[in-house]
């Protein structure tokens, strides 16, 4: 299992434009993606469970990956969380 943590800084927070884009990068792998924060856990999957999580702004996401294509799962998805963090 391959692990990362980020925090949101992103003013917006976790919102659809991006919940939809961590869906479709988690979708390109194989490995199964989870994206958990106080608020719960979620498939990195599906759109729907990302934007069930409530990850406002100072929120602390963790990303988890396991199978045969965790490392480049988890890489890329915080990869995309970083590019619209902001500053």
């Amino acid at each position: 299992m391959t692990k990362a943590v980020i925090t949101i800084r992103n003013p917006l927070g976790i919102h659809a434009r991006v919940a939809f884009q961590m869906a479709e990068t988690g979708r390109k792998f194989k490995s199964d993606i989870l994206v958990s924060n106080d608020m719960g856990k979620s498939d990195g999957k599906d759109i729907m469970a990302i934007l069930a999580l409530c990850a406002g702004p100072g929120t602390v996401l963790n990303v988890e990956a396991s199978g045969e294509d965790e490392e480049a799962a988890v890489e890329e998805i915080i990869k995309l969380l970083k590019s619209v963090n902001g500053p």
